[in-house]
């Protein structure tokens, strides 16, 4: 049997086998995979034959259960068949793999030995060069791939390539498994790695530092690294720089480094130590909890209290979003920026697991949040990539929260409609508010004639068991949903929808007019031709320059926003977007139907709908931004509009 004709699944197996090093049971192995114990049991059977003829095997000990034994865990031909081109892994892991390979080479790897070893194409191996060059090297702490003729290797001094490895590890970790797996072929020893993470864990705890979950464990990532490194002859060469902070760990690290010299044979000289205790001073979460909002702006430098300043300030120039009530949220931008800037100082980008969803449901977030990259860069010189934007879009959409619950106290008031009996719609109300608590008030119930009390309830949404096919005028302004004896989980998406639409409303105003006045039959173009999302933006663009909606700078602006983030989404719409500055300017949405989908970003996008704001119109921004992308891009209205080929028919969909 070759490779390549093993199933992706029993790939994946083999990888996690590799990754344990040592016993583990098949319900465990099941448990990883999302399989039952039988499929694992059965695809041990197949690898057992495959691997049979390259002097492995996986062996089963009873009563303890598998593990994999070979002459060579890092051979060519096993990582052959668990890295085989089309299999398991997806780019973004061929790319870690490959990387990592880089990073521990003492010297250049001929491109051909790593088109044997990976078993890829050249072709491909260039590709995956590319994406690491586009989107880890490219970032902080900033290390090169160089190439001459057909070798590669990674340059950087030795503290920059061990804080990618970190990040690599840290990033991979899974929070779902017992053992912490962390990454396939991995050069740690896991035995040790646990009796460090044990030991760092219970130190951070004695010391009453506080530091969330995903910092505890990149640092004894860190303190790992470090320790093997150090032990395969590749000591730090470079001075780490002392800052106070810093020196304020040092206690903490000593202890914990003296403890780990117990148990390994690798010793950390005083350079080691001060890297350590720089890696640990920008992850402690500086304030306490419960801590007044005065004594906590004490805790922070000036320049953090600075940024801050002219986060909010901006967002309420750019876009009339006034955010600056909110002590709390002033509080917890400060607290971000304080550790931020250490660790783009220092360290390294850290990858928001959270940003396409941030980018997708919560798109005019991530559009305020896009003002901090101005803000940072102008008090500390340092460029903040997207992934660090959605962490403050985060903040934002809390506050917003916040918000909604200093409004709605008791909840947001949902009037209940209902035909059913007695228990039956008890059962209902008891069901919705038992998930949603205090979030909602449920209000009634009402009989769908009693139109009147409902609107002297003052509801914010009807909830109804009937369909409410007409509605009387006083009441068709409320959002209506339907629910069934049997909710399903679209019902309670679009129950939170409709809670994160009215949460949203405290600050976003409501449109002036219909959605479709926003729209012309000058701005809409069925089959357009176009290659590339420049292509496509200068085109609408143009066209909105020659129809008089802007004047000519919205072209650079348009692409320069383009170029900070992609405005594409996993759903083939892209939603390009301009503030328009100066005369003429008129708010306005261009809509473009692709004649081919064209590659955007690393997204298939078919249909473009490009948004221009005028400066009067910038308290409307987000209201048109989060319908475009909520409502007319709800996957109910998505087909359809994929479908369109006419302005009339965009217009009836509206």
């Amino acid at each position: 049997m070759k490779p390549q004709t093993l199933h992706r699944r029993q790939r994946k197996l083999l990888a996690l086998l590799r990754v344990q090093q040592k016993v583990v049971t098949s319900k465990e192995l099941a448990a990883q995979m999302e399989v039952s114990d039988r499929t694992v049991r059965n695809d041990i059977q197949v690898l057992n034959e495959v691997l049979a003829s390259c002097g492995a095997k996986i062996e089963t000990i009873r009563g303890k259960g598998l593990i994999l034994r070979a002459a060579d865990q890092s051979s060519a031909i096993l990582n052959q068949l668990a890295y085989a081109e089309g299999s398991l892994q997806t780019k973004e892991e061929r790319a870690q793999f490959l990387l990592m390979k880089l990073l521990l080479a003492d010297k250049g790897i001929r491109a051909d030995d790593l088109e044997d070893e990976m078993f890829i194409s050249r072709t491909t191996l260039e590709t995956d060069i590319r994406f690491i060059q586009k989107t880890i090297t490219a970032r902080r702490p900033h290390i090169r791939i160089r190439r001459r003729g057909n070798s590669i290797r990674v340059e950087a001094p030795e503290w920059r390539k061990r804080v990618v490895l970190t990040k690599i590890f840290a990033e991979n970790w899974d929070y779902h498994s017992r053992e912490g797996v962390f990454i396939q072929d991995s050069m740690l020893d896991g035995d040790v790695f646990q009796d460090i993470f044990a030991l760092t864990k219970a130190a951070v705890r004695r010391s009453g530092l506080k530091l969330d979950d995903y910092d505890l464990v990149a640092l004894a990532f860190t303190i790992a690294v470090a320790e093997f490194r150090i032990r395969t002859g590749h000591p730090l060469d470079k001075a780490v720089p002392v800052t106070q902070d810093a020196l304020k760990t040092a206690g903490l690290i000593q202890r914990l480094l003296d403890e780990i010299e117990g148990i390994v044979p690798t010793r950390f000289d005083e350079e080691e130590r001060r890297n350590i205790m720089l890696s640990l001073s920008f992850r402690i979460i500086p304030l306490p909890e419960a801590q007044p909002v005065p004594d906590c702006l004490r805790m922070l430098d000036e320049n953090s209290l600075r940024t801050t300043d002219l986060f909010l300030a901006g967002m309420k120039r750019d876009y009339g979003v006034d955010f600056t009530g909110d002590g709390q949220l002033y509080v917890d931008l400060a607290c971000h920026i304080f550790r931020l800037e250490k660790r783009m100082r220092f360290s390294y980008e850290r990858k928001n697991l959270l940003l396409p969803t941030i980018k997708t449901r919560y798109i005019f977030f991530f559009e305020l949040a896009m003002i901090i990259r101005e803000c940072f860069l102008e008090v500390y010189g340092i460029e903040l990539g997207e992934d660090e934007w959605g962490y403050f879009a985060d903040c934002l959409i809390v506050s917003v929260d916040r918000a909604a619950k200093r409004r709605y106290p008791a909840g947001i008031p949902v009037a209940f409609i209902s035909h059913l009996g007695r228990s039956d719609r008890e059962m209902l109300a008891s069901q919705v508010q038992a998930l949603y608590g205090n979030t909602i008030r449920l209000l009634g119930p009402f009989s769908i004639y009693e139109r009147e009390k409902i609107q002297a309830a003052k509801p914010e949404l009807i909830i109804s068991t009937v369909r409410l096919e007409t509605v009387r005028t006083e009441v068709a302004h409320i959002p209506h949903m339907t629910i069934t004896l049997a909710p399903s989980d679209d019902f309670y998406m679009s129950l939170n929808r409709n809670i994160r639409a009215i949460h949203e409303k405290i600050f976003f105003q409501e449109l002036p007019q219909p959605p479709e006045h926003y729209f012309s039959p000058d701005l809409f173009i069925s089959g357009l031709n176009a290659s590339s999302s420049e292509e496509v933006i200068t085109m609408l663009t143009r066209r909105l320059i020659n129809q008089g909606y802007a004047g000519s700078s919205c072209i650079p602006r348009a692409l320069e926003r383009e170029e900070w983030s992609s405005t594409a989404r996993e759903d083939g719409v892209a939603m390009p977007r301009v503030r328009l500055l100066g005369q003429p300017a008129k708010t306005v949405v261009a809509a473009a139907l692709l004649r081919k989908p064209i590659s955007w970003a690393g997204q298939k996008v078919r249909m473009v709908l490009f948004l221009a704001v005028s400066e009067e119109d910038l308290p409307l921004f987000g209201t048109l931004l989060n319908y475009l992308a909520n409502d007319l891009c709800h996957k109910q209205k998505r087909n359809k509009l994929f479908q369109i080929s006419s302005y009339q028919e965009l217009m009836e969909l509206l």
